[in-house]
């Protein structure tokens, strides 16, 4: 007897999502549009109130929850944020028909408005792996910056500026991407 919970329903499951694209995603998520909305908008103040209540009772357990809450939005606000980069920027897809409120702008906005709340409570760079969350999105964004620069950058055999400020700015991109790297891959703090 098959019921709805059985690990073979779950399989097949992550079998329909991985295999999708992120247009047949948005439209599988299309249905769940109300409930997602309203996740992300509560969400910022869920974290504002359960982590002032946390703060009022054990400090370090509202620390774990800020944390928490805050990795479990900068992720996904993080891969929307890029999603929409690259529909705007490469694909050039026009935004205003084809975007979606829900899935694409909340989940940046669910992000912003869950870190002004966290930085509220308690300052985020003493929240346990912040450091190294920062250090990821910023290796995100430099790889965005340079995978759009390789995009728009015309090469030909003639460079019509001079050698020394290409290798300034590769100096630059090196330099960030060094630091980002050390911010991820730091000791964290006793």
């Amino acid at each position: 007897m098959v019921t709805g919970f059985s690990m073979r329903y779950w399989a097949d499951a992550v079998d329909r999502v991985t295999g999708m694209t992120i247009y047949e995603l948005q439209q599988w998520l299309a249905p769940y549009e109300s409930w997602i909305g309203l996740g992300l908008v509560g969400f910022p103040c869920v974290t504002y109130i359960l982590g002032a209540l946390l703060r009022a009772c054990a400090r370090p357990l509202a620390r774990a929850f800020l944390a928490l809450a805050v990795f479990v939005v900068v992720l996904p606000g993080v891969s929307v944020a890029v999603l929409l980069l690259y529909m705007l920027l490469v694909a050039r897809i026009n935004l205003m028909q084809e975007i979606n409120l829900v899935l694409h702008v909340l989940p940046v906005l669910s992000m912003v408005g869950t870190l002004w709340s966290a930085s509220r409570l308690e300052d985020l760079d003493t929240l346990p792996g912040i450091p190294r969350l920062q250090g990821l999105v910023l290796l995100v964004a430099l790889t965005c910056a340079g995978l759009l620069a390789l995009h728009k950058t015309y090469v030909h055999i003639y460079f019509f500026a001079s050698i020394e400020y290409l290798l300034v700015a590769l100096a630059g991109f090196v330099m960030l991407w060094q630091f980002g790297v050390a911010q991820v891959f730091k000791k964290p703090r006793p």
